[in-house]
């Protein structure tokens, strides 16, 4: 029998403390579980939060753009506007005809 043929001896204490610890992060996990499932069923709703778009500035310097796919909440909402624009917080949104570029220009005094 060559030496990678011999089976791994493993003392039991071993085994008892490797069971003891797989048995706490199983307590653990399972804790975790049941508050989750509290959570939920109590209608939590975890926040996700949505990342601010990379807005590019226009090549004229007066004005910031983004593809309308990149913010497609903003993109709806400016789309039921007759005039595909809306003031929003401290900027002017406008939507391209195409409503594929959603472009924004500070208003004025801001």
């Amino acid at each position: 029998m060559t030496a990678e043929e011999k089976p791994m001896v493993v003392k039991q204490e071993d085994n008892i403390s490797l069971l003891k610890s797989i048995d706490m992060k199983l307590d653990t996990l399972i804790e975790e579980i049941r508050s989750l499932k509290q959570a939920l069923s109590t209608g939590f709703q975890p926040k996700i939060e949505k990342q601010e778009p990379k807005w590019r500035l226009s090549s004229s310097g007066k004005s910031e753009w983004i593809f309308a796919n990149e913010d497609p909440e903003l993109a709806k909402r400016l789309q039921g506007d007759v005039d595909r624009w809306r003031e929003i917080g401290d900027y002017i949104y406008r939507l391209s005809e195409d409503g594929q570029i959603i472009r924004r220009v500070k208003k004025v005094g801001k």
